[in-house]
Order: structure tokens, then C-alpha cells, then sequence
């Protein structure tokens, strides 16, 4: 296995800039690739983040999956099928569901110690204003998922441009990121779980 990158000028000014970050919002293009299907399947929608890593994920106009972390929980909502599914955090626990928040909290890492403590930096490149960093994760549970994750960011303004997770299957998940918008108040109630009370809740991890 070839040596893992060492610290860069780029990076740790991108990993600055996100030290001072509190809250971003994008507009959202992601594509899924599957081996199954011949053509990807491409869905719009929004995303939110506020410091210290509460997320609120909303694919599909109107909304068809929306996804909100907060403090101690992580809710799957699909108004669609009025169906909701709620999952616990402990982040004292390993397991696929911390690995998986682990994932989604990629972009938007806290330092580059902590960083390095979760993923091997395999690769870097810079082209046209943009950098491009391919993660390895360290975690054996997260491996068997997960091959690596991509992250881009821009140069100038040291924003998320896009991000691809390659899954162990061969599919890929890819978001492209326009329009950001870091440390604007955001709308209130964004990482309630705001489920109405005619939806079925479900908890698939409980015992």
C-alpha cells in the first residue's frame, strides 16, 4: 500500500477554514450509480449543516427522503409513504450506524487530526481552482461497506463542491454541491424531525 499523504498547504487551509465554520446550505445535485441499471438516477434537492455536525439532507422537489441528525438521533422521513424511521446515536458505539454518520459527516471534518483518525488520505490533486481528496476509511466495519470517499473543494473561497462515496457492490453515490452558503442563519425548525402525526414511526434498530 503506497504512503499515505503527508500534511498539505491546501488542505490544512481548507481544514482552517472549516475550524471557523458554524453553518452551511447548498443546493444539491446527487447521482446514484448502480450496477443494476443502465442509467444513473439523478435527484435535486437542499442540504444544511450547522457546527457541531447536525445535518438536515432533503432529495426530490417536493421532498421525497429527508434526512435530519441531530444532537442524539438520526430520523429517515419519507412523506411520500407518511413513513418515518428513527435511529439512536451513541457515539461511544462502533457499529455500521456510527460508520455511516461518520460518512455523512465527511465533508465537514472538525480538524486534521481527527481527520487522519478516520480515514487514510490516499490521494490529492489540484486542477483548474479545485482540490480533490480521495479517503480511505481506517474502520474494518466501515471498509466492508465503503471503498473510499471523495471530497472537492474550491480554492478561492475553501467551500464543498462535491462529494462521491465508492461502495464496496461497485455503486456510487456522488453530490455536487452550488450555490453554499457558509455561516448564514439558517431557517427554524431545520433539524427538527418535524414528523406529522399521521406518519408510521418505526425504529429498526431497537431491541
Amino acid at each position: 500500500m503506497p504512503d499515505e499523504i503527508a500534511s498539505d498547504p491546501i488542505l490544512s487551509a481548507w481544514l482552517e477554514a472549516h475550524a471557523q465554520l458554524k453553518t452551511w446550505s447548498a443546493e444539491l445535485v446527487q447521482t446514484r450509480h448502480l450496477a443494476a441499471l443502465a442509467q444513473p438516477l439523478v435527484s435535486t434537492g437542499q442540504v444544511y449543516y450547522c457546527k457541531p455536525g447536525l445535518f438536515r439532507w432533503e432529495l426530490g422537489q417536493p421532498a421525497e427522503t429527508i434526512a435530519v441528525r441531530s444532537t442524539n438521533e438520526l430520523w429517515l422521513i419519507y412523506p411520500g409513504l407518511k413513513r418515518a424511521e428513527r435511529y439512536l446515536i451513541d457515539p461511544n458505539q462502533a457499529g455500521p450506524m456510527r460508520d455511516a454518520l461518520t460518512l455523512m459527516e465527511a465533508g465537514f471534518p472538525r480538524d486534521e487530526e481527527t481527520l487522519r483518525k478516520q480515514y487514510r488520505i490516499a490521494t490529492q490533486s489540484l486542477t483548474n481552482g479545485l482540490s480533490s481528496v480521495v479517503l480511505e476509511p481506517r474502520s474494518s466495519s466501515a471498509k466492508r461497506l465503503i471503498g473510499r470517499v471523495s471530497l472537492t473543494f474550491q480554492t478561492n473561497v475553501f467551500t464543498l463542491a462535491s462529494s462521491e462515496i465508492e461502495f464496496a457492490d461497485g455503486s456510487r453515490l456522488e453530490n455536487q454541491f452550488r450555490h453554499g452558503e457558509s455561516n448564514e442563519p439558517l431557517p427554524p425548525g431545520t433539524f427538527s424531525n418535524q414528523v406529522p402525526s399521521d406518519f408510521k414511526v418505526v425504529e429498526p434498530l431497537k431491541p
